[in-house]
């Protein structure tokens, strides 16, 4: 919603009266009694600014010795684009999740450059050798944080299945790529062996062999609850996914109290509500005893690993309960990694890993930490209601051009051809 301001460079237009519209006689004299104001929000045009720098050369007039100024760092070429350019590209590349092609396209339509997609891949590479410091800063934040999410989806990278991990809360964001997706890729990311907080995920094993304390993603658990319930006609499961929300919305009423924990009794008598649950579960899913004559484990229904998840990972499903600093679910880490699979919906497959790390090192920039990089590229971040009118101008420009070109290249054709063009008769 649009408020009256006060710029700080105003641009007053004043339209004056110069005459009464009752008897025509002039009012140019004549002071105005009240001003009626109305204020106009829009965008200077875009357009490319060249900023030439000279460097003196002087010689001594005691020594003889010929100086020479230097440039600023960045300034190595004779001719090369400003890093407000290449900020602003890399955010309609990595962030708005626009392809190389367009990105050329809207740059030659916005400021008239014709910027080649080489030029832009060579940028990407830039941003992400500057963002690399920044990674390690974020990774050292979150080993210090009472609480995180964790979670990791698979990704084509140069047509190869890769894994993107991601650990994040709801100010910083770190992502890792990584050929595994165990313990082995967990260790590397060096973020889990050290943190001594709460990582909250969804049940996977490895995240249970470090030191510190779990908490297990309660959707995930309640879609299993809904499927042994409508599937495998099981009424404990219902019961039990009306428990934890049951919890949670108890919890959820405390928080909004101002309370930062429940009465001890409450949590005893939840916990006694969970074990009778449970122990309906396990007589109604005994478990399937194999063959004598066959080694190894015996398969079990999908409702009876279910059970014995509840039971092994008690404390990590109610962790919400004992702490109201650990979410109910880790939708926070499925968010943080919806932005990679929308991207490889979009291109199908990362053909370059220096584009995918570059990709993940910008998404998980947070704005709060402009102040460590070295170019401005977050500053772009800050000001998306402008690039989203920008996209607005690139749809309706590049939508002329087309259409300029395919009328271009018929009427072409057909002089060519010595076709005659028919027309529609008019209604």
């Amino acid at each position: 919603m649009l408020r009256e301001l006060l710029p700080t460079d105003p641009v007053i237009f004043r339209h004056s009266l110069p005459a009464c519209k009752a008897c025509g006689r002039s009012l140019r004299t004549v002071k105005p009694s009240a001003l009626d104001r109305r204020q106009v929000f829009d965008i200077v045009a875009p357009r490319l600014e060249v900023t030439e720098r000279q460097c003196e050369t002087k010689e001594c007039p005691h020594c003889g010795v010929t100086t020479t100024a230097s440039f600023p760092s960045g300034v190595t070429k004779a001719t090369q684009y400003g890093t407000n350019l290449k900020s602003f590209a890399m955010c309609l590349m990595q962030y708005q999740l626009v392809p190389a092609q367009r990105t050329h396209e809207a740059l030659e339509d916005l400021f008239g450059c014709s910027i080649a997609e080489g030029s832009l891949v060579n940028w990407t590479k830039e941003l992400h050798t500057t963002l690399k410091t920044h990674e390690q800063t974020l990774k050292e934040h979150l080993r210090h944080e009472r609480v995180i999410h964790s979670d990791e989806t698979g990704l084509l990278c140069e047509q190869k299945l890769r894994w993107l991990h991601v650990t994040s809360t709801d100010r910083l964001t770190s992502y890792a790529l990584h050929p595994k997706r165990g313990t082995e890729s967990l260790n590397e990311i060096a973020i889990l062996p050290e943190f001594q907080g709460t990582v909250i995920h969804d049940s996977w094993r490895p995240y249970f062999s470090y030191d510190c304390a779990n908490g297990v993603c309660n959707a995930h658990i309640i879609r299993e609850l809904v499927f042994a319930f409508e599937k495998d006609r099981q009424p404990w499961a219902s019961d039990f996914k009306e428990l934890l929300l049951r919890i949670n919305n108890r919890i959820e009423q405390a928080r909004g109290e101002g309370k930062s924990f429940l009465l001890p009794r409450t949590p005893h008598h939840f916990e006694r509500q969970y074990d009778r649950l449970l122990s309906r579960a396990l007589r109604q899913n005994p478990r399937q005893r194999g063959s004598p004559h066959r080694r190894g484990r015996t398969k079990q229904t999908k409702t009876r690993n279910l059970v014995e998840r509840l039971r092994e990972y008690r404390s990590a499903i109610l962790a919400f309960m004992y702490d109201f600093h650990v979410a109910f679910t880790n939708n926070q880490a499925e968010r943080d990694l919806r932005m990679a699979k929308v991207t490889q919906k979009i291109s199908g497959t990362f053909r370059l890993r220096p584009v995918l790390r570059c990709f993940i090192a910008f998404v998980g920039t947070s704005p709060q930490h402009a102040t460590i990089l070295c170019l401005p590229v977050m500053r772009c971040r800050l000001r998306f209601s402008a690039i989203r009118l920008f996209l607005n101008l690139i749809s309706l420009s590049s939508y002329v051009r087309f259409t300029f070109r395919k009328y271009a290249l018929r009427k072409k054709f057909c002089s060519k051809t010595n076709i005659v063009q028919s027309k529609r008769p008019s209604r």
